[in-house]
């Protein structure tokens, strides 16, 4: 029973971690293109981006 709670617990810590990641890597991305000068068809663009990249994580 021990081990079924620590493996869970492995998880579950492993899934914590992955998501500060992810978040950090978010953050990172988005300070960077804030240096950058954007014309308004590029940022249609990285906004249809970020929904193809939002409804490909939801059809997983």
């Amino acid at each position: 029973m021990w081990d079924f709670r620590k493996k869970r617990q492995t998880i579950e810590q492993q899934r914590k971690v992955k998501r500060v990641l992810d978040a950090h890597e978010t953050v990172l991305a988005l300070y960077q293109q804030l240096d950058k000068p954007r014309s308004q068809a590029d940022e249609l663009a990285r906004v249809k981006a970020s929904f193809d990249r939002g409804r490909d994580g939801v059809l997983r």
